[in-house]
């Protein structure tokens, strides 16, 4: 019997539009939350997530039944609204 084991993990960084300095103190912890569950939500597991008001961390683990690219693709629009 054979046992398949994965761990992809995966350090994604981005930035906001010029890197102006748009994300606020005060709703940063929300919007790492909302990020963490915006990759739960996509059967992913997120570890880590932080960042500066000009840009955002996150380390996830993705399962490699999902492409990488739909993963960020998905998380960024949500992350936009």
């Amino acid at each position: 019997m054979t046992h398949t084991f994965y761990q992809n993990y995966y350090h994604i960084v981005w930035s906001t539009k010029e890197r102006k300095p748009t994300i606020p103190d005060e709703y940063k912890s929300r919007i790492f939350e909302y990020l963490g569950g915006s990759l739960k939500t996509l059967d992913c597991i997120p570890i880590q997530i932080g960042g500066m008001s000009d840009h955002i961390h996150m380390l996830a683990g993705i399962p490699p039944q999902h492409a990488v690219s739909e993963v960020i693709r998905d998380i960024k629009i949500s992350s936009n609204r």
